[in-house]
C-alpha cells in the first residue's frame, strides 16, 4: 500500500509532511500532521462510538470485511464475463 494511507508523508518538501502548517481542530491548535495521525481517529471513537475503542475496532473490521468481499465479487465476475477489466 505504501503512503496512500498517508497522503501527507508524499506532499510538498517545504511544509515538511504537514508539520508546518497550523490548522485548529475544534478546540485544538495543533499542526496538520498531528491532526491526521491522532486527532481525527480520536474524535471519531468519541463521537461515534462513546470512546469504546473495541466498537470502533469491531466496526473497522466488519467494514473491511465486506469491502472485501464486494471487490473480489467485482473481479471475479469482470474477470469471468470479460477476460480483462
Amino acid at each position: 500500500m505504501g503512503d496512500i494511507h498517508q497522503p501527507l508523508h508524499v506532499s510538498y518538501a517545504s511544509d515538511k509532511g504537514g508539520n508546518t502548517i497550523e490548522v485548529h481542530w475544534y478546540t485544538r491548535k495543533a499542526n496538520l500532521h498531528h491532526i491526521w495521525d491522532s486527532n481525527i481517529i480520536e474524535t471519531a471513537e468519541a463521537d461515534l462510538y462513546n470512546s469504546a475503542l473495541e466498537g470502533m475496532v469491531d466496526a473497522l473490521k466488519k467494514n473491511i470485511t465486506v469491502l472485501m468481499q464486494q471487490n473480489y465479487c467485482s473481479l471475479h465476475v469482470c474477470y469471468k464475463v470479460f477476460l480483462t477489466c
